[in-house]
């Protein structure tokens, strides 16, 4: 009887926010920056694991000598059910690049970039049949992280990666938010949380009006967990003048098969209010079942009090035979 009650709270819990940034509209000037490497990883040697996470691996040693180079994964090591993460702390940009080889090893299609290339030829010594791919991706961003999940696409295959690069494009100096085109916004950063690798507290946040001190770890640490029609709350201090606030939030979502729909509200007026993100996977791959993750972005109306209570919530979603739930598997 007890496992099925606690079965019942793991199905109705919600896993909640990181990253949370609180900003003022301010002036900057306009000035483009260039590329900026950032992170590089398993460039030969590889002797660690450099701070990924990977999930699922068939074996606990991750890296494998092919001759010429060494890889992150490798046969029968990296499958089709593995992921590996990273997450990462950025400056203020307003685009990321990323680029890394993609082996893989007796497959079909390795990845959605390159579906259609043949199956190769010996990469990683005896019996290694494969292809070696380079890719690389552009993709607006913003905000100071982004969390990289890689996942093969192949059936039954083995795979892995090398000579992995992350770049930003920043934003102008002493800009603290640009648009996608990298020109200044009207934006000051006033206050952040959970924007570190790791925290120890609640750094001023109530679950239900009470200091609430959790965080969980799932390859990165994050504030939670809450469960459905919790509120997640904080008081804040705005001393600067101003005339409208932008809150950025990461928010993570899981053990929920059902249709919610997430609340943002400042000063009991509502300021977001829609359904949450597709799902990730539905397996019990990463941070539990039918894993949800993405950025919500909020630009409030008109304000200009020194004082602001944010609270963040989820509901059951008043109408969830139209968000169908059945056509998203599980």
């Amino acid at each position: 009887m007890r496992s099925q009650i606690l079965e019942r709270e793991f199905l109705k819990r919600c896993i909640k926010f990181i990253l949370i940034e609180i900003a003022l509209i301010n002036q900057f000037c306009v000035k483009v920056y260039a590329q900026t490497e950032i992170s590089r990883s398993f460039f030969s040697p590889i002797s660690t694991d450099d701070n990924w996470i990977a999930y699922q691996a068939q074996n606990s040693n991750h890296i494998t000598n092919c001759v010429t180079s060494d890889i992150y994964g490798g046969r029968s090591v990296f499958s089709a059910q593995t992921f590996i993460m990273k997450m990462f702390i950025m400056p203020p940009h307003y685009k990321i690049q990323f680029e890394l080889q993609f082996w893989r090893f007796h497959g079909e299609n390795a990845h959605s970039y390159n579906p259609q290339s043949p199956v190769g030829t010996e990469i990683c010594g005896s019996g290694s049949s494969g292809e070696i791919d380079q890719i690389s991706k552009s993709i607006d961003h913003f905000g100071n992280s982004a969390i990289i999940i890689i996942v093969s696409k192949q059936s039954s295959a083995s795979w892995g990666i090398s000579n992995f690069k992350l770049f930003v494009l920043k934003c102008p100096k002493n800009c603290h938010f640009c648009d996608y085109a990298g020109v200044c916004q009207s934006w000051y950063r006033l206050l952040t949380y959970f924007t570190t690798l790791t925290f120890t507290d609640g750094q001023g946040w109530e679950k239900n009006n009470s200091p609430y001190y959790n965080s969980q770890y799932c390859g990165f640490q994050y504030y939670g967990n809450f469960l459905q029609n919790q509120v997640a709350s904080i008081n804040l201090n705005l001393n600067t003048p101003h005339s409208m606030v932008k809150i950025l939030f990461t928010f993570l979502c899981s053990g929920i098969n059902n249709s919610v729909t997430l609340e943002v509200i400042g000063d009991a007026q509502l300021y977001y209010y829609a359904p949450i993100l597709p799902f990730i996977t539905t397996s019990n791959t990463i941070c539990g079942t039918y894993f949800q993750m993405g950025k919500i972005y909020i630009i409030g109306s008109s304000h200009s009090s020194p004082t602001l209570t944010i609270s963040i919530v989820i509901h059951p979603s008043v109408n969830t035979a139209q968000f169908g739930i059945s056509n998203k598997g599980g």
